[in-house]
C-alpha cells in the first residue's frame, strides 16, 4: 500500500498508475460483447441525424460514427467511454496541481480507483453528458479565476454539448444559475453569454422535435412513465435508503473524513471560485434526493456530478487521503476480480436454467450469429429492439423490432418501412422459448418454424413467406400509433415519419382515426 500512496510524490509512479488503469480499462473494453444499449447506439450511428434519435439527444450517436471511422470493433467503438475515465481524474488534477500538487495527485487517484469510473467502458448516453459536463464547469472555474470572457462561451458551448447527449444537462445548467445568481450577480453579461450559447443547442433540438413527431417529449413525458402509479410510503422510503447507499458507494472513505472536517473545506472553498464544482455538484443531487421519495434515483444519474465534489477533497488533510486511497486501491481491487471472474466463468455451467439462452445470446453473440447465418430471408426481425440491435451489429444483416415493442428503443419505427416488405420473407426470432408461432399466422401467407440447439441453448425461429403488411397495419402498427404516437393537439407538428408513412399524415397533430 506503500507504493501506491507514494505515488504522490514521485510523478513517474504517478503516471505508471494512470498508464496501468487505461491499459486494465482498454482490456475490459476489448474483451466485453457489445450490450445491447450499445449495439442499438451503433444501429442509430450508422444513419445519423443532426438532432436525436427516438429516446435521446444525438451526441453518443456521433461519437460512434466518428469511431466507426478507425474501425468497427467494439474495442474502438468503446474509446470515448475508455477516454472518460481518464479524463475526469486528470481534470481533477489539473485543478488541484497550482493549490498542492501532492494532494492533487492523491484525489486523482482516489477518483481514477473508484471503482465505476474504473470499470466503466461501455458507451452510453451519458459518456457525453458526462464528459462535456465536466469539462464545461472545468471552463467555468477558469473563467471566474479572472478568465477571458472566451472561457464563459467556451462554457457554454460545452453545456450545450452535454445537452446534445442527455437532457440531464438541464440540472448542471440550473446549478449553474444558483452560481451566479449566489455568488456572481455582477456578472450578468458573462451569465448571458454562458447560456445565450448553450440555448442554441435547446433551440435546435425543439426545432428537430417538432419536425420528428415530437418524439424526446412524448418519450420523455409520456410514454415512458404511462400505466406507472403513485409509490407507496415504504417504496418511497427504500428509494431514500438506496440513493443514500448510492452517494455512500460513490464517494467511499473520503465521504468520511469530508463530513469529519467539514470546517477545513468550508475555509478552502473560499479562497478562490472553489463555489462552482460545490454547486455544480450539490445542486443536482439535491434535486435527485427531492425526487427519491416518488421514484428509484438510478446510478447513472448521478455519475455526471460526483467527480465535481471530489475536487473538494483537495482540502481534505493528506494523511487522511493516504488512508482513503489505501483503501480504494482494496476496493477497487475486488470489484477487478469480480468482473475477471465473470468473465473467465463458463457459461455452460449455466445450462438448464431457464435463463440459459437469454445468458447465452448476450454473452456470445457471434455464436448466435453464426448458427442463423444459413437462414436466408429478404427480412430479419425480433421484438426487442437490443436483441434486434444486437443481431444487427453481429450478422451484418439489418434487424427489425416486430411487433408492437416497448416504450424504449423505437428508433426502428423510423428505420424500417414495413410498406416495403409486402409479399417479403421474413425470419423471426422468438425473444422467449418456445414460440408462440400463432399469433404471426396472420401475417404471412405461410409460416414455417424452426429450432436451433446453440451451445445447448434451444432457439426458435419462424420463417414467413408473403409478409402481409394490410394485416400488420391494422393489427400492430395501428396500435403502435395509439400507443406512442397520441400526439397532443397543442402540440405544433411540422413532420411526423411513423405517421406519414404508415397513416397518411396526422393534420393538426391530432392522432386520425381511420
Amino acid at each position: 500500500m506503500q507504493f501506491i500512496t507514494a505515488a504522490a510524490d514521485e510523478p513517474r509512479r504517478f503516471w505508471l498508475f494512470v498508464l496501468l488503469a487505461a491499459l486494465l480499462k482498454l482490456g475490459f473494453a476489448a474483451a466485453l460483447p457489445l450490450t445491447g444499449d450499445e449495439a442499438y447506439f451503433v444501429l442509430y450511428a450508422r444513419s445519423p441525424d443532426w438532432g436525436g434519435f427516438y429516446d435521446h439527444p444525438p451526441l453518443v450517436g456521433w461519437l460512434i460514427w466518428l469511431m466507426a471511422h478507425i474501425g468497427s470493433h467494439e474495442f474502438i467503438l468503446r474509446l470515448p467511454a475508455v477516454a472518460l475515465g481518464l479524463v475526469l481524474p486528470l481534470g481533477v488534477y489539473a485543478v488541484l496541481r497550482p493549490v498542492d500538487v501532492r494532494k492533487a495527485r492523491l484525489v486523482a487517484l482516489l477518483l481514477l480507483l473508484t471503482p465505476v469510473y474504473l470499470l466503466g467502458v461501455l458507451i452510453t448516453t451519458d459518456t457525453g453528458l458526462i464528459l462535456f459536463g465536466f469539462l464545461s464547469v472545468l471552463a467555468l472555474y477558469r473563467a471566474e479565476s479572472h478568465g477571458p470572457l472566451r472561457w464563459y462561451a467556451l462554457a457554454g458551448l460545452l453545456l450545450g454539448l452535454a445537452f446534445y447527449s442527455k437532457y440531464f444537462a438541464a440540472l448542471l445548467g440550473l446549478a449553474f444559475a444558483v452560481y451566479f445568481l449566489a455568488y456572481a450577480r455582477s456578472r450578468w453579461r458573462e451569465f448571458l453569454l454562458l447560456f445565450a450559447i448553450a440555448g442554441i443547442f435547446v433551440l435546435l433540438n425543439l426545432f428537430w422535435n417538432y419536425l420528428h413527431c415530437w418524439n424526446h417529449v412524448m418519450f420523455n413525458v409520456v410514454n415512458r412513465h404511462s400505466g406507472g402509479g403513485a409509490p407507496s410510503l415504504g417504496s418511497g422510503v427504500v428509494n431514500l435508503a438506496l440513493y443514500g447507499l448510492m452517494l455512500v458507494y460513490l464517494f467511499a472513505l473520503p465521504l468520511w473524513f469530508a463530513v469529519k472536517d467539514r470546517a477545513r473545506i468550508r475555509a478552502g472553498i473560499g479562497t478562490g471560485p472553489w463555489r462552482v464544482f460545490l454547486v455544480a455538484g450539490l445542486v443536482p443531487l439535491a434535486l435527485f434526493l427531492l425526487i427519491a421519495p416518488f421514484r428509484s434515483v438510478g446510478l447513472h444519474w448521478v455519475l455526471g456530478f460526483v467527480p465535481l465534489l471530489y475536487v473538494l477533497y483537495g482540502f481534505l488533510p493528506r494523511a487522511s487521503l493516504e488512508r482513503s486511497l489505501r483503501f480504494m486501491t482494496v476496493f477497487a481491487t475486488l470489484h477487478v476480480l469480480v468482473v475477471v471472474g465473470l468473465l473467465l466463468y463458463p457459461l455452460e455451467r449455466l445450462q438448464g436454467h431457464e435463463r440459459y439462452a437469454d445468458a447465452l445470446f448476450y454473452a456470445q453473440p457471434q455464436a448466435v450469429a453464426e448458427a442463423l447465418a444459413p437462414l436466408q430471408a429478404d427480412h430479419y426481425a425480433i421484438g426487442s429492439y437490443s436483441r434486434a440491435a444486437v443481431l444487427s451489429y453481429y450478422t451484418g444483416e439489418s434487424w427489425s423490432v416486430f411487433g408492437t415493442g416497448a416504450a424504449y428503443g423505437r428508433e426502428d419505427d423510423r428505420i424500417t418501412d414495413w410498406r416495403a416488405r409486402d409479399g417479403e420473407s421474413v425470419l423471426i426470432l422468438a425473444r422467449r422459448y418456445p414460440m408462440r408461432s400463432e399469433t404471426l399466422e396472420a401475417y404471412f401467407e405461410s409460416l414455417e418454424v424452426l429450432e436451433l440447439e446453440i451451445h445447448g441453448a434451444p432457439f426458435h425461429v419462424a420463417l414467413g413467406q408473403g409478409f402481409r403488411y394490410s394485416a400488420y397495419r391494422g393489427e400492430v402498427l395501428r396500435p403502435v400509433r395509439e400507443r406512442f404516437y397520441r400526439i397532443p393537439a397543442w402540440l405544433p407538428m411540422g413532420g411526423c415519419h411513423f405517421l406519414e408513412r404508415h397513416f397518411d399524415g396526422v393534420p393538426g397533430g391530432e392522432t386520425i382515426a381511420d
